[in-house]
């Protein structure tokens, strides 16, 4: 379970046991520099540095595989654990989508003559 800003694991603590009395085991890493973790001190720890540190933990805990859950920052940080790493994060469950930007001329034509076949009230929810 990996929280969003500005959040901390707190967010958590009455799911907690629900989810431990159904059997699993819960790992719940606090981000750096939210809530009462420590601001990392160099700079880098972004969204891939913070999804190897994830994925790194949950192997040095013990688990081959695991399933990840994220919202708002945490969303990010678990996507990225699972496209990196879908040999070991065999599940994802995210609440804060965020689509990717197309990287190709291609995407970017859909994308733009897309807004126009929208309603106003489509674009606003963009």
């Amino acid at each position: 379970l990996v929280h969003g800003w500005p959040g901390s694991i707190v967010e958590f603590l009455r799911l907690i046991p629900l989810l431990t009395s159904s059997g699993f085991h819960v790992v719940a890493p606090s981000i750096p520099g939210y809530g009462w973790s420590e601001a990392p001190t160099k700079h880098g720890a972004n969204v891939s540095f913070m999804a190897s540190q994830v994925h790194q933990l949950m192997l040095q805990l013990g688990y081959c595989q695991y399933v990840a859950q994220g919202g708002d920052w945490g969303s990010m940080i678990c996507s990225n654990v699972a496209a990196r790493y879908p040999q070991h994060c065999v599940a994802l469950h995210i609440n804060m989508c965020v689509p990717a930007i197309p990287r190709d001329w291609y995407g970017l034509l859909k994308l733009a003559t897309g807004m126009f076949c929208m309603s106003s009230g489509e674009r606003s929810g963009l």
